[in-house]
């Protein structure tokens, strides 16, 4: 498998939260951190949005209001958002520009605050960053202290650092939310 073309800048943002080179560490015949692997992991903490509506951000311009931002739900998605007006049709992409950063779409003209939906997909880049580095953290659990000729490696504070920085990222996650169904309702 391939990493999708759509999910380089998250990759790349996620290879530096975690300090995941292409090749930190083999277990056996695997060799971690591939792009593939890195888009696993995220792929783990996905959101799928589907006809998904935004929030208008309107603007006073010249004494009236200008319908041309709308607002993205979520800071890191995937780099192929669906925009689609209110019967599902999607809008043509020299009608707008995403500014994933700024988590902005902006029409190139006034929609009159039509209504705007995305087909999309988000991820949760803190606790992707936490779930490497509690793997990491478990592959550090075997490294061991050393020393010799007066020197001293002190491995075992991989291990310790990982999990510190595992909690540090989970810190900066929000809350998970899980849909519970009831069969008796």
């Amino acid at each position: 498998m391939t990493a999708r073309a759509s999910m380089a800048e998250l990759i790349t943002e996620l290879r530096g939260m975690a300090q995941a080179g292409t090749a930190d560490y083999t277990v056996g015949a695997v060799t971690y951190w591939s792009d593939e692997q890195l888009q696993q992991v995220m792929d783990r903490r996905r959101v799928d949005y589907r006809f998904m509506p935004l929030a208008c951000q309107p603007d006073y311009v010249s004494g009236a209001y200008s319908h041309t931002e709308y607002r993205l739900p979520e800071r890191w998605m995937e780099r192929d958002i669906d925009v689609l007006d209110y019967t599902g049709a999607a809008y043509g992409t020299a009608l707008y520009t995403i500014d994933y950063d700024r988590q902005l779409i902006e029409f190139a003209a006034d929609t009159g605050g039509s209504a705007v939906y995305i087909n999309a997909s988000a991820y949760d880049l803190n606790r992707a960053a936490a779930d490497i580095w509690r793997q990491k953290a478990a592959h550090y659990a075997s490294a061991y202290d050393v020393s010799a000729d007066g020197h001293k490696l002190t491995r075992s504070q991989l291990m310790a650092q990982a999990a510190q920085m595992a909690a540090f990222y989970e810190g900066l996650s929000g809350p998970v939310t899980a849909s519970v169904f009831r069969g008796d309702e």
